[in-house]
């Protein structure tokens, strides 16, 4: 399995289990719609996307889940970890719509696809 088949099968069964969860406490309406179509559309990427996207669109996907960067800062050496925390704590006090919408917005800039879902 490639790197790529391997990123896409992790992130759509992480994004499909937290997607579950959004759906069961989220009010979004709209949004919650419009985000749950783009975790849709990331699966037909025909390419991985670079590690600064990669690093969008966790960020916009755990602010759009959970909300405002709530974890430990990382060990020294786990770079991944910092540069995962970094990229969330940089949207600050975006609103989970707000997060919601970017990330749709995102997904459809990487899949070439107009149109989000949300009116």
């Amino acid at each position: 399995m490639s790197r790529l088949q391997t990123f896409r099968l992790l992130f759509s069964r992480y994004c499909l289990l937290q997607s579950m969860n959004v759906r069961n406490v989220s009010d979004s309406g709209d949004f919650t719609a419009a985000f749950a179509s783009a975790q849709e559309k990331l699966k037909s990427v025909e390419t991985e996307p670079n590690d600064k996207i990669k690093l969008e669109l966790y960020a916009l996907y755990k602010q759009a889940t959970i909300g405002v960067c709530n974890t430990p800062n990382p060990g020294a050496f786990d770079f991944v970890a910092k540069a995962k925390r970094d990229a969330w704590l940089s949207l600050g006090d975006m609103t989970k719509d707000d997060a919601q919408k970017g990330y749709a917005k995102l997904v459809d800039r990487i899949t070439g696809k107009s149109g989000s879902g949300a009116s």
